[in-house]
């Protein structure tokens, strides 16, 4: 498949509202079959001419709504290192996370993409329960 600066504004433009790869690829392309758009769009998010149409579609689209990035990030900042009435657990650890992935630093993948080879995590541990005896195990 050959990729023109043309699929890569309209994948742009897609991923900008979807922020799924498969899905904007499958909007921007209909030639490219279903099992494979993931794939692709992925790919294409990996271009760097890609990258800077999707960034100048984030900035069109924060114009409009008069919301920064430095607004976003404020805010998940508030939210994240809230502990005051009605804070919960959960609502900072999400926030924590779409912080990481405001600033890409993708820190929250199972598995490590290095130059095309998958690496699995080198330790995986589980925490067991309390047992009766009063011992927790760990394997």
């Amino acid at each position: 498949m050959k990729v023109t600066d043309t699929l890569r504004r309209r994948f742009a433009e897609e991923y900008t509202l979807c922020h799924s790869p498969g899905v904007a690829m499958r909007r921007a392309c209909d030639s490219v079959p279903d099992e494979l758009c993931s794939l692709f769009g992925s790919r294409l998010l990996r271009d760097p001419r890609t990258r800077d149409y999707i960034n100048q579609m984030m900035q069109l689209q924060s114009d409009r709504c008069l919301v920064t990035r430095d607004m976003v990030i404020a805010g998940l900042l508030k939210e994240a290192n809230y502990h005051g009435a009605g804070a919960t657990h959960g609502a900072r650890v999400n926030a924590w996370t779409q912080l990481g992935k405001t600033h890409e630093l993708n820190l929250f993948k199972d598995n490590l993409n290095i130059k095309g080879e998958d690496i699995t995590p080198v330790v995986n541990v589980t925490i067991n329960r309390k047992r009766k005896d009063g011992d927790v195990t760990i394997s």
